[in-house]
C-alpha cells in the first residue's frame, strides 16, 4: 500500500499506519475478526491511543473504502474535463489502482455486506465509477457493444487483483497482464 492511497494523514504518523495496519489485518484475517485491540496490538499502541484517531472499526473501514472512492471520482472528474484518448485513461486507470493497492480491492469484494452497510457504494460505488469514467471516452451514442467493451477494459484492471489472487505473482506482472487484456478489450472494440 501507498501513501497516495490512505486520506488525510501523514505518511508516518499513527493516523496512516493505524489505516496501513488494519487494511493488511483485514486482508488478511477478515474484518469480522479483527477488532480495535488487535489493531492496536499490531500497530504496538494502545486501544486508547488508537481510539484518539478512530471512534470504531467502522470507522476506519469507512475511511479505507472512503479515499478509494474519491479517488475514483477523481479520476471522474480529470476525465469529465480532459476527455482523455482511451490509452490515457487506462494509464491513469492503471495507477489508481496501483496506488490504491490490491488490498482495498480484495477488501471491498470480500466485504460486500460491511460496504452495503456503511453505505459506501449506492450508486456512486467503483462500477458507477467506471461508468462515468468510460461515457467520457466513448460518445453516448456511440453503439452499446463498444460501450460494454471500454467498460470491461476498466473493470479488468479494477479486478486485477482478485483474478491475481492464489497466484505466485509480482504487483508488476499482475497491471502488466491486466493492462494487456484491456488493450485487447479496447481493440477488438475499435476493430
Amino acid at each position: 500500500m501507498s501513501a497516495e492511497s490512505l486520506p488525510a494523514a501523514a505518511p508516518s504518523g499513527t493516523r496512516f499506519r493505524a489505516l496501513e495496519t488494519a487494511l493488511e489485518l483485514f486482508s488478511r484475517d477478515g474484518y469480522d475478526a479483527v477488532s480495535m485491540r488487535a489493531i492496536a496490538e499490531e500497530l504496538g499502541v494502545t486501544k486508547a491511543a488508537l481510539y484518539h484517531h478512530f471512534t470504531s472499526k467502522e470507522e476506519v473501514a469507512r475511511e479505507l473504502v472512503g479515499s478509494y472512492l474519491a479517488a475514483i471520482e477523481g479520476i471522474v472528474t480529470w476525465a469529465d474535463a480532459t476527455h482523455p484518448e482511451l490509452e490515457e485513461l487506462l494509464a491513469r486507470w492503471v495507477e489508481l489502482v496501483r496506488a490504491q493497492g490490491l488490498q482495498i480491492g480484495k477488501f471491498i469484494n470480500a466485504n460486500q455486506r460491511l460496504i452495503r452497510e456503511l453505505g459506501l457504494t449506492a450508486g456512486d460505488g467503483p462500477r458507477r465509477g467506471i461508468d462515468r469514467v468510460a461515457d467520457t471516452v466513448v460518445a453516448p451514442d456511440a453503439a452499446p457493444e463498444l460501450r460494454m467493451q471500454v467498460r470491461m477494459a476498466l473493470i479488468a484492471l479494477h479486478t486485477a487483483a482478485i483474478a491475481a489472487e492464489g497466484l505466485p505473482m509480482e504487483a508488476d506482472e499482475v497491471f502488466r497482464i491486466a493492462r494487456d487484456v484491456a488493450a485487447t478489450i479496447v481493440r477488438n472494440a475499435q476493430a
